[in-house]
């Protein structure tokens, strides 16, 4: 068994103070505010031969920049194929009377195309591109909390004071983000703020 003083001996290192520090900094928690996706219908931009294999489905083609869409159908997706890192996906679905179509991708919130008195072998074209929003430029800002133990820590973040456990705008990217109280060793290190 250890006495007090054993103890604050066995803690007064400094690399174990660093450790303790980056143990008790428990986490960074972003709680990203969804921005708008618009998808619009647009034109053909060149042949892609989809219904070889599945002469009686309909099809939708996204033209996009996004390479991490996902869809979802009220009906059901036959297959989902194409280029997504060359700017396209190509989705099969069943040819119903009437289907809602779910667009999603990280970030955004998700956006819904109806689709009425589907036919086989009837394609659909869309293009999906961020929303523009007006009078909002530059990068996106994220809320972040920083929760740091012991409470008292100061916190900064690009040598801006934070207070702990409280929620912070800042954009996404690379911060500095600072940790110091007297007795520790101080944290200081470059993080990245992304979205999701």
């Amino acid at each position: 068994m250890f006495a007090d003083n054993d103890l604050k001996k066995y803690f007064a290192g400094t690399e174990m103070k660093r450790i303790l520090l980056f143990i008790l900094i428990l986490a960074i928690q972003l709680f990203p505010q969804l921005k708008e996706l618009e998808v619009k219908p647009t034109e053909n931009r060149g042949g892609i031969p989809i219904f070889r294999d599945h002469p009686d489905k309909a099809g939708i083609i996204f033209y996009t920049q996004f390479d991490d869409l996902k869809f979802y159908s009220s009906y059901g997706i036959v297959e989902i194929k194409g280029d997504p890192a060359g700017g396209k996906y190509v989705v099969i679905i069943e040819a119903v009377p009437r289907q809602t179509i779910e667009v999603r991708a990280p970030g955004f919130k998700t956006e819904m195309i109806r689709l009425e008195s589907l036919q086989p072998r009837d394609v659909f074209y869309y293009e999906v591109l961020p929303k523009k929003q007006e009078g909002i430029e530059g990068i996106p800002e994220l809320g972040v909390t920083i929760n740091a133990t012991p409470t008292d820590a100061k916190i900064f973040i690009d040598g801006e004071s934070v207070v702990n456990l409280k929620t912070k705008k800042i954009k996404v990217g690379s911060h500095r983000l600072r940790i110091e109280r007297e007795g520790f060793a101080t944290s200081d290190e470059l993080v990245e703020v992304g979205q999701g």
